[in-house]
């Protein structure tokens, strides 16, 4: 009988926030690691800072293709965002599928997408990984067609995960500067500045940088397959907690105003971490501030 020998390859399409630190991860566990940024200044950093993951100039709506040697035999991570400025769900699922399609012809052997848990925006109460999809923006229906497509096409080599809001350091994008907004991700940094948020009776539903690459990691080399929400275990109420947060941070508090009232919307992530026999490191968001 002949053994098939998996190959610790991996290539990473986008090698930012998150991406550039599961290269790091990754590469320290014995994998041949590759990647891509978008421009030339990007894979200068990368170089510098990784000299051993070799680094593509990569932009998902050009004319080149993806390099199909860096996929073969291998794994992918695909972490490209549609982005917010002149979205077009049409040609970033064309673009989306055409870039799979590419790698698994050149012999990829197991892909695992970043989706968001924003397929699930239709939709109230406790979901889990098995709960219908009910996406309601254009990029969130974009990334259901391309799970369809994933499912449909390659169903016994890939995975699908959901990740919350992320936060955690900026590893790659460090400023080292005094300033926590230039280190650390975090959507209080922003809403801070604002006085007029709804929804301020929503849960929240985060994740910590952390947690993420302990998930991407146990996937990637377990090449297992399924679809996989990543939140924290706790989901406090969002006025509630970005108050705390901006008091915490000595920051101005954000202003709640009053809107209706809608079951809450909780992302349970509980069924992937025992599918993968992981413990939370930040089990609750009041441990994911700089402080």
């Amino acid at each position: 009988m002949v053994t098939i020998v998996k190959q610790k390859k991996l290539h990473i399409v986008g090698l930012g926030w998150l991406g550039f630190p599961l290269a790091k991860r990754m590469q320290s566990e014995g994998y041949s690691v590759s990647g891509t940024v978008q421009s030339a200044q990007k894979q200068a950093t990368v170089a510098s800072l990784l000299p051993n993951v070799t680094c593509d100039v990569f932009q998902l709506y050009s004319e080149y293709n993806i390099n199909q040697a860096r996929c073969a035999g291998g794994a992918l991570v695909l972490n490209v965002p549609p982005g917010r400025r002149n979205f077009c769900s049409e040609a970033y699922t064309a673009a989306m599928i055409k870039l799979i399609d590419e790698a698994f012809n050149a012999g990829l052997q197991y892909l695992c997408f970043i989706s968001t848990t924003s397929v699930f925006n239709g939709t109230q109460g406790v979901i889990n990984n098995n709960t219908d999809l009910a996406p309601l923006s254009d990029s969130a229906k974009a990334h259901v067609i391309i799970e369809q497509h994933l499912l449909n096409t390659y169903p016994n080599m890939h995975s699908v995960v959901r990740p919350g809001g992320l936060v955690g350091p900026k590893v790659y994008e460090s400023s080292k500067s005094a300033n926590p907004q230039a280190e650390y991700r975090h959507p209080i940094f922003t809403l801070c500045n604002k006085q007029d948020i709804s929804s301020g009776h929503e849960s929240i539903n985060l994740v910590h940088l952390d947690d993420m690459l302990n998930v991407l990691g146990k996937l990637i080399d377990k090449q297992s397959l399924g679809r996989f929400n990543v939140t924290a275990a706790e989901h406090p109420n969002k006025a509630e907690y970005y108050r705390w947060c901006a008091k915490a941070l000595d920051l101005p508090e954000p202003g709640f105003i009053k809107s209706e009232a809608r079951p809450a919307k909780i992302i349970d992530a509980s069924q992937t971490f025992s599918e993968l026999g992981l413990k939370l490191v930040h089990p609750s968001p009041y441990t994911m501030v700089p402080i």
